[in-house]
C-alpha cells in the first residue's frame, strides 16, 4: 500500500479513537452525528429544535433519544425553550462539543 494512502487511513482511524474515547460505547457515531448536526446548524445561524434534531439522524427514535438525552447530560449540547413559546426547545452546542469537532478537525 502506498503511503499517502495508508497515512489517510491512520488519520482516519486517529479521527475515530477520539470518538471512541468521548463516547464510550458501540455507538459513537450516533452522538457525534446529533453534535456535527447542531454544530453545523448552529453556525449556520439557524434554528434546531428538538424536532428537527431527530429528524436529522437516519437512526431510530430510542437510539436518537438516549443519545440526546446523554449528549445533554454530559454537556455536550444544551436545550432552552424557545422565547414567548415554551412548546418548542432550541438546543445548541456547548463549548465541550466545538472543542471536540475542533480536535478532529485538527488531528
Amino acid at each position: 500500500m502506498d503511503s499517502p494512502l495508508k497515512n489517510r487511513y491512520t488519520v482516519l482511524i486517529e479521527k475515530q479513537n477520539i470518538l471512541k474515547n468521548e463516547f464510550p460505547s458501540d455507538s459513537f457515531l450516533i452522538s457525534y452525528d446529533l453534535i456535527l448536526f447542531v454544530c453545523e446548524q448552529n453556525s449556520l445561524g439557524l434554528e434546531v429544535n428538538v424536532k428537527n434534531l431527530f429528524l436529522s439522524a437516519s437512526h431510530s427514535y430510542s437510539a436518537v433519544r438516549h443519545h440526546y438525552l446523554s449528549l445533554l447530560q454530559g454537556g455536550y449540547i444544551r436545550a432552552e425553550f424557545k422565547p414567548h413559546n415554551k412548546k418548542t426547545k432550541l438546543i445548541f452546542a456547548t463549548d465541550k462539543s466545538i472543542a471536540l469537532i475542533t480536535k478532529i478537525l485538527e488531528c
